[in-house]
C-alpha cells in the first residue's frame, strides 16, 4: 500500500427519583389469598427461564501521550491535547473502526491548512475509505510540544511532533497504519489548530498465518 506525504507552511498569522406507593392492606389480603390458592392447586412446579441481556463493548478511549518543554504553560498545554486528541479519535481511529469517513476535522485546522483536506495532502492527513476496517489498537501516539516565542519573549506558536501508529484487526485481515508529523499550532478564537504541517503516511499490510506483510513506500507532495 503506498506511502503519502503532506506539506503546507505557517500561514499568516432528568434524574427521575423513584416513586413509593403503599398498596392497600384489603388488596395485599387478596393478593396473599391467590397466591396462597395457586400454591395449592396442580401438582407441577415451573422454573423460571433465565434472562437474557445484551452487552455492547464500547469502544477504547484513545489519547495522545503529550511531553511539553520548559515554557509551554498547563494551559496551553491541555489545549493542545484536546486538539490532538480530537485529530486522533476523529482524523484516524473512527474511520479505521467504521468505514465513515472523517467529521469535523477542518475545525482543528487554520483556515488556510483545512485547504490541504481537500486537495493531495488529505491522504497523509486523514483514513480515507482505509482498505481495512476493524477494531483498532495505538501501538503509539505521542507528541511532543516546544514553544515558539514571538520577537517580544511572549509565546506565539507550539511546535508540535507527533508519532503515531495504529494496528487495525478484522477477522480476515490486518493493516498497521503509521504517521510522522511536524505540526505548528496556533491560538484562534480561544483554541488551538493546527497551522501548519509536514506528515509522512504509510499503511503496511499484516501477515495472516501462512502469509508475509506488503509494504508501501511511494510519497507524495503537494
Amino acid at each position: 500500500m503506498p506511502g503519502d506525504h503532506a506539506r503546507v507552511a505557517a500561514g499568516a498569522s432528568p434524574t427521575i427519583a423513584p416513586i413509593s406507593r403503599r398498596a392497600p392492606s384489603v388488596l395485599l389480603a387478596a393478593l396473599a389469598a391467590s397466591a396462597l390458592l395457586a400454591g395449592c392447586t396442580g401438582g407441577k412446579s415451573r422454573t423460571a427461564r433465565p434472562s437474557t441481556s445484551t452487552t455492547t463493548t464500547a469502544a477504547p478511549t484513545y489519547s495522545m501521550a503529550v511531553t511539553a518543554a520548559p515554557g509551554v504553560p498547563d494551559n496551553v498545554k491541555a489545549g493542545i491535547q484536546s486538539t490532538l486528541d480530537s485529530y486522533l479519535r476523529a482524523a484516524l481511529v473512527v474511520p479505521l473502526r467504521t468505514g465513515q469517513p472523517p467529521a469535523g476535522v477542518e475545525a482543528l485546522f487554520a483556515p488556510p491548512a483545512a485547504a490541504g483536506l481537500q486537495s493531495a495532502d488529505r491522504a497523509s492527513l486523514v483514513e480515507d475509505h482505509p482498505a481495512v476496517l476493524g477494531d483498532v489498537s495505538a501501538d503509539r501516539a505521542e507528541a511532543t510540544l516546544t514553544p515558539l516565542a514571538a520577537p517580544d519573549g511572549s509565546l506565539a506558536l507550539v511546535a508540535a511532533h507527533l508519532d503515531v501508529t495504529l494496528t487495525v484487526t478484522s477477522r480476515t485481515a490486518g493493516m498497521r497504519s503509521t504517521r510522522s508529523a511536524d505540526l505548528v499550532l496556533a491560538p484562534l478564537n480561544g483554541t488551538w489548530v493546527i497551522d501548519s504541517y509536514d506528515v509522512s503516511s504509510n499503511h503496511d499490510s499484516l501477515p495472516r498465518p501462512g502469509r508475509t506483510a506488503t509494504t508501501g513506500g511511494s510519497r507524495s507532495k503537494p
